[in-house]
């Protein structure tokens, strides 16, 4: 490779050391803010919109009745929240014809029920944030209640339910 002159040796020499022994590439840094905004996300959806309690034998008259319901409601907080219902009377109506809405209760996934009222009950409380909590209801009369001794027809009033923080 070197057959011409030693200075011509010492040239190749110097460029193919000058080539392997360059210094590495320079390094620089730099700083970026990385932000995740969590914005407070509180929903209630209604999964079954009614709830009906049918006393059509006399063991209904003379036991009760409870209906249940499965998955009624579904919840997704981002924070600790509590459940609520309230009816919009405080009798169930059938025309002229009333039952005062106390003579049901309702219980939060197999809780203790708590008759309901047209002023707010608390179904649960202290819930843990989750992306989606299913809510299961039963609706519960009592034995021999003389309430239910009425008139033939469908008795009803509105129940609204609602999620908070807490």
């Amino acid at each position: 490779m070197c057959n011409s002159t030693l200075k011509q040796c010492a040239s190749v020499a110097a460029l193919f050391l000058g080539l392997t022994t360059a210094p590495a590439f320079a390094q620089s840094t730099g700083d970026a803010t990385m932000n995740v905004v969590i914005q407070d996300v509180l929903k209630l959806v209604v999964n079954t919109n009614s709830a009906t309690i049918t006393y059509a034998t006399a063991p209904n008259y003379r036991d009760g009745v409870t209906q249940s319901i499965a998955d009624q409601l579904s919840v997704t907080s981002n924070r600790q929240w509590g459940l609520t219902v309230q009816t919009a009377t405080a009798n169930l109506v059938s025309g002229a014809n009333t039952i005062p809405v106390s003579n049901v209760s309702v219980g939060a996934n197999a809780g203790a029920g708590t008759a309901l009222s047209a002023t707010p009950i608390s179904l649960l409380s202290t819930q843990a944030a989750a992306m989606e909590s299913k809510v299961s209801l039963a609706y519960k009369t009592s034995a021999d209640n003389a309430a239910f001794l009425k008139p033939a027809g469908t008795y009803s009033t509105t129940m609204t339910f609602t999620v908070a923080y807490e």
